[in-house]
């Protein structure tokens, strides 16, 4: 039986999957507030108390997937 503090997560490689539905809308929010996605996420990430838990989570996701290799 898995502990239940372990949550079932991906493993070294597999692919990310987004939602259709979600995908640019953290892109939208950066727009709108004038700023690149980094730059935004940066801002979201320093003003957390500012911003919904899921602004604050599609922050950290562009600030780690600017580390990816495309």
């Amino acid at each position: 039986m898995q502990d239940e503090k372990e949550k079932p997560g991906r493993e070294e490689g597999d692919p990310i999957h987004i939602n259709p539905a979600h995908k640019g809308l953290f892109t939208a929010k950066a727009n709108k507030a004038k700023m690149s996605v980094q730059e935004f996420a940066n801002h979201v990430m320093a003003n957390k108390g500012k911003y919904s838990e899921q602004t604050v989570q599609q922050a950290n996701f562009a600030r780690n997937a600017s580390k990816f290799s495309h």
